[in-house]
């Protein structure tokens, strides 16, 4: 397979997406549904773990590394490692 070449989930997993701005959200939940993701947003720290909290079968968390609130991306992951050992956890690259 190419590094460009991008495989649709067969599987309809399911990815929490945690994000503030409202169209980074919007698109970005877009593209993962058109590749077959089912996907459950937050728009901050406090809303992803209401949302780990209420749908167990989350099996991925993308966030966003600077979040409203006391808790960034970073904390977030590591709250949701605890919660949920299984859930993988990744951030977009920090560009400086």
């Amino acid at each position: 397979m190419s590094p460009n070449k991008v495989t649709p989930s067969t599987d309809g997993s399911l990815i929490l997406l945690v994000e503030d701005n409202p169209l980074v959200l919007a698109t970005t939940q877009a593209l993962l549904a058109a590749l077959g993701y089912q996907v459950v947003t937050a728009n901050d720290a406090g809303e992803a773990m209401a949302q780990l909290a209420e749908h167990p079968g989350i099996q991925l968390l993308v966030s966003d590394l600077g979040l409203p609130g006391n808790v960034d991306g970073r904390q977030l992951a590591a709250k949701a490692s605890c919660l949920r050992p299984a859930c993988r956890c990744c951030s977009p690259p920090v560009r400086h």
